[in-house]
C-alpha cells in the first residue's frame, strides 16, 4: 500500500503480499465511571485492512464531546525480513518502525503513535496497538493508518544507497480505516444537563442550519437529558437501552422529533437526500439517509416512522 511516488522504494503490493501482513478489526472501547464499555462498529463496509463504519453505543452513553475513545486491535508479519535488503524497501542493517497515524480532520487533531520495531532477523511478528483519544479531542471522523517508517537507516552498503535515508520517513501503509464517530457516525446526539424545573428530556435542533451541508453534531442537533428533573434515574442511562422501558420511549421520540425537523428543513431536497445524492459528508441530511438506508426507517408517515424506530431499537440493543 504505497502512498505515491518517491526516489526510493516504498511499499509495493508485491512486498504487501510477500510479507504476509494480516490486521483485526479494532476494537472500540470508552471509560464511564472507571468502567470500560465496549462499542460497536456499524455499517462495515470494506475487510480489515481498508474498511469505514460508524462507531454506536447500545448503553446510548457515549459521546466523543463527554467520554473517551480507545481503539485496540492485533496485527502480524509472516516474512518481515523481506522488507530488509536489495528487493527491500530498506537497507539489510536499517530498523522499520510500526506506527499508528490518525486525524479527525473536523476538530483539526492528528498524531502518531509508536508501535514497534522490525529489524532484518526478524519473520513472524505480532503487535498490540492501543490508541486512547481524550474526550473532545475527535469530532466527525477517526482516520486510522497503520504505517511502516523508516526509525534507523543503519549503515547502507554502497549497493543500497538508493534507499530512504532520513528517519521518520513513512515507507508504506499496511492498512487504514475510518470510524464516523458523530455526524453521519452516530445516531445519539446525547448530552445531559442540569436545569431544575425543567422537562426531563429535550430536543435542540438549529433551525438556521442548512441540513445538506452542516453537520449532524452537537452544535445543530442534540438530545439534552436532564439530570435535575425527579425521574432521571428512572431513564437508567447507564444500563443498556432495552432494560429501560423509559430510556427507550425517550430516545425514540426525541430522534423522531429530528427526523421530522430535518424533514421540513429539507424542503423539496427530502426526496433527494434519501436517494443519497446532493449532500456533504457528515451532513444531518447524511445522516437522515443512514437513518433510512442502513437503518431502514419508515419515514412515510409520522406515525410508521415513530413505530420503526421504537422496533429498531428492540431489535439492536
Amino acid at each position: 500500500m504505497s502512498e505515491s511516488f518517491s526516489s526510493y522504494p516504498m511499499l509495493t503490493d508485491d512486498i504487501y503480499h510477500a510479507i504476509g501482513y494480516v490486521t483485526e478489526y479494532p476494537e472500540c472501547t470508552y471509560t464511564d465511571n472507571y468502567e470500560e464499555f465496549p462499542l460497536i462498529i456499524d455499517g462495515i463496509n470494506g475487510s480489515a485492512s481498508s474498511f469505514n463504519g460508524k462507531i454506536r453505543d447500545s448503553r446510548c452513553a457515549w459521546y466523543p464531546d463527554t467520554r473517551n475513545l480507545k481503539v485496540t486491535k492485533k496485527c502480524r508479519l509472516t516474512s518481515a525480513y523481506i522488507l530488509f535488503g536489495l528487493n527491500g524497501i530498506a537497507s539489510s542493517n536499517a530498523t522499520l518502525g510500526v506506527a499508528l497515524r490518525w486525524i479527525s480532520s473536523k476538530s483539526d487533531e492528528r498524531g502518531i503513535i509508536p508501535i514497534g520495531a522490525l529489524v532484518r532477523t526478524d519473520s513472524t511478528k505480532e503487535f498490540q496497538i492501543e490508541a486512547v483519544f481524550d474526550k473532545g479531542t475527535l469530532k466527525g471522523s477517526l482516520k486510522l493508518q497503520t504505517v511502516l517508517y523508516l526509525k534507523d537507516p543503519g549503515k547502507a552498503t554502497p549497493a543500497e544507497s538508493h534507499f530512504a535515508h532520513q528517519s521518520g520517513v513513512i515507507l508504506g501503509i499496511l492498512d487504514q480505516a475510518e470510524l464516523f464517530i458523530d455526524g453521519n457516525g452516530s445516531i445519539f446526539p446525547i448530552v445531559t444537563i442540569d436545569e431544575p424545573g425543567k422537562s426531563l428530556w429535550q430536543v435542540y435542533y438549529n433551525e438556521s442550519c442548512d441540513p445538506l451541508q452542516d453537520g449532524f453534531d452537537s452544535e445543530n442537533v442534540e438530545i439534552r437529558l436532564n439530570r435535575a428533573h425527579p425521574n432521571f434515574d428512572a431513564l437508567r442511562i447507564d444500563a443498556s437501552i432495552s432494560e429501560s422501558p423509559l430510556f427507550l420511549e425517550v430516545i425514540s421520540s426525541a430522534l423522531m422529533v429530528i427526523v421530522e425537523s430535518a424533514k421540513e428543513s429539507l424542503g423539496e431536497d427530502w426526496n433527494t437526500t434519501l436517494s443519497g445524492d446532493g449532500y456533504q459528508s457528515g451532513s444531518i441530511a447524511e445522516a437522515i439517509n443512514y437513518f433510512v438506508t442502513r437503518l431502514q426507517w419508515d419515514v412515510s408517515s409520522p406515525v410508521n416512522l415513530a413505530q420503526s424506530i421504537k422496533d429498531f431499537f428492540e431489535k439492536n440493543s
